[in-house]
């Protein structure tokens, strides 16, 4: 970004939220302002702010979405992410978890320092190994094997941590 767009890279690095963009024209209003993050344009996005999201009598305030599939869309990657951040969440709960060379760290398992499983993987087959399906289970574990012994065990470990913290009763 800093030799092929360095206008951008300069606002980036000075925290600054949005810059001029030289070589970009707004289609809709004919602006160069942009935001850095997303690089939509300044005035055309701060219009549409107001223009889906509408204050209801009661000072509740509320999303009208202009575009249902743009909605949809953005729903599904909102609910992707808010799932991930939980299940990081619940996988962080459990602390440092070391099996040989592999260990769960971040909500990953990671091996020497590179990321072997991801969150998402790593609870698709921990929520199989839970799940007291020995076909989906099998299914789940027997492509670690193949990668891996050590591997398997790792994700078997953490699964039996897992069952183990949301088994125990609250106490107060």
């Amino acid at each position: 970004m800093r030799a092929m767009k360095p206008t951008r890279y300069t606002a980036v690095m000075s925290g600054a939220r949005t810059f001029i963009d030289p070589d970009w024209c707004c289609t809709d209003c004919g602006g160069s302002e942009r935001h850095t993050r997303n690089l939509t344009c300044r005035a055309c996005n701060g219009a549409r702010v107001p223009s889906v999201f509408k204050t209801l009598p009661d000072g509740q305030v509320v999303y009208v979405p202009k575009d249902d599939a743009a909605s949809e869309n953005w729903q599904q990657r909102h609910l992707r992410t808010q799932r991930l951040l939980d299940q990081k969440a619940i996988l962080n709960r459990l602390g440092p978890l070391q099996v040989g060379r592999y260990c769960l760290s971040g909500g990953c398992v990671l091996r020497a320092g590179s990321v072997v499983l991801d969150t998402d993987l790593l609870m698709l087959a921990v929520d199989a190994l839970l799940s007291g399906d020995s076909e989906l289970s099998r299914a789940a574990i027997e492509p670690l094997i193949q990668q891996d012994r050590e591997l398997a065990f790792c994700v078997r470990s953490i699964a039996q941590a897992l069952a183990a913290t949301t088994h125990k009763p609250n106490q107060t």
